[in-house]
């Protein structure tokens, strides 16, 4: 008989952050209405006369990666995407382009009255805690890789390479070439999203660790820095590390407790060699992430000690009992995420009692029926990237 989900600490502990990550999932409705507002945009975008017409338009960030966390209360949640033209940057002023979108959005009745103007992207503001970050781009050489791109920036006062897509190509790819995690045969469509359509959110049962990992330690991240933001890292900054740091680990607690570790022995190693660490985009070596922090140290010292926390918390739930264990869960993931997973976990438990059967199969990561003949009576449980 195989042993139940509580007499094996780590298969345990994932089953418990599995069901915390959806708990943090966008519903459904906030999901269409997303949904809708991409679809009535990007089709204004692109069926309108002029410079950006028939553009090439694609969401970026925790959308396209499957990494999207929702909202605490009175906070926003954006959908990031990208226009794509086919025109030659080096001939047209960065200021222009990014005022000739800024116009076209104002140009619609529907959304004038929503746009905001930010550094590298035209933001459409909704009333409803909720923004979406629009970017105009040129294909920086299209005979060369289309995926690379070229943005606006006011900050800079220049021209800004970047390769969102092909950045989502590598991280999807971190994940699909494992051949052992929560499933073996991967769902038709996971590894080519569509370019014009929003994708769909995968099913929380067909997300994979890294997935998982990049949700929890970004609801961790906003809970560790509530009330100074402004340090926070972002999410762009967080997921490539947690990317960088994944070498296959087949269970959401493994994932996590493998990035701390080869992350401090990344730092130590750039510290021997008196290099600042740093974060870039792992297909575009140029575009750093981090460069805010050669700025301002306080930002890097920060993030230092966000990564301690995350390591000392994780280190804990794996030898914390009881309501111990439970507080910690509520502290550092909130405490309506931890008992909406207990919940459905006491739930899960019932209706497997109800049907004879044991508990949960060991190592799964996911709840998945076993059968025994002995019966053990449980005790009872008790931020962004931005433009």
């Amino acid at each position: 008989m195989r042993k139940l989900v509580t007499e094996d600490r780590k298969a345990y502990l994932d089953d418990i952050l599995k069901r915390i990550t959806e708990t943090l999932q966008l519903n459904d409705s906030r999901r269409q209405l997303v949904e809708e507002r991409y679809k009535a945009v990007s089709t204004f975008i692109e069926e309108s006369p002029g410079v950006f017409y028939d553009a090439k338009i694609y969401a970026q960030g925790s959308y396209r990666l499957g990494t999207t966390v929702k909202p605490r209360q009175g906070e926003e949640y954006d959908l990031d995407f990208v226009v794509q033209i086919n025109k030659d940057w080096r001939k047209i002023p960065f200021q222009k382009i990014h005022k000739d979108f800024k116009e076209l959005m104002e140009s619609n009745g529907n959304w004038d009255k929503l746009v905001k103007e930010k550094s590298r992207c035209i933001r459409l503001d909704y009333a409803d805690e909720f923004h979406m970050d629009i970017i105009p781009t040129c294909t920086e050489n299209h005979l060369r890789d289309e995926n690379r791109i070229m943005a606006p920036d006011k900050k800079e006062r220049s021209w800004v390479i970047s390769n969102p897509a092909g950045y989502a190509q590598w991280f999807e790819k971190k994940y699909i070439s494992q051949t052992s995690i929560y499933l073996h045969n991967f769902y038709e469509g996971m590894e080519i999203r569509a370019a014009q359509e929003l994708p769909k959110d995968d099913p929380n049962h067909l997300k994979q660790p890294l997935q998982h990992a990049v949700q929890l330690i970004k609801r961790y991240r906003d809970v560790y820095f509530d009330g100074k933001e402004k340090l926070a890292p972002s999410s762009i900054v967080l997921t490539t590390l947690v990317g960088q740091m994944y070498q296959g680990e087949s269970s959401i607690y493994e994932t996590i407790n493998k990035i701390v570790e080869r992350f401090d022995l990344a730092v130590m190693k750039d510290k021997r060699f008196f290099r600042q660490f740093h974060i870039s985009n792992p297909v575009l070596s140029e575009e750093i992430f981090t460069k805010e922090w050669d700025d301002n140290p306080r930002l890097f010292q920060e993030f230092l000690l966000f990564m301690k926390s995350l390591r000392e918390f994780w280190m804990q739930l794996n030898t914390f009992q009881g309501e111990n264990l439970f507080e910690l869960f509520k502290s550092n993931f909130g405490t309506g995420a931890f008992e909406n997973a207990m919940k459905k976990q006491g739930e899960f438990v019932q209706r497997m009692r109800d049907k004879g059967l044991t508990g949960v199969q060991v190592g799964s990561g996911m709840a998945s029926t076993v059968y025994g003949q002995d019966k053990q009576k449980d005790k009872p449980n008790k931020f962004h990237g931005g433009c």
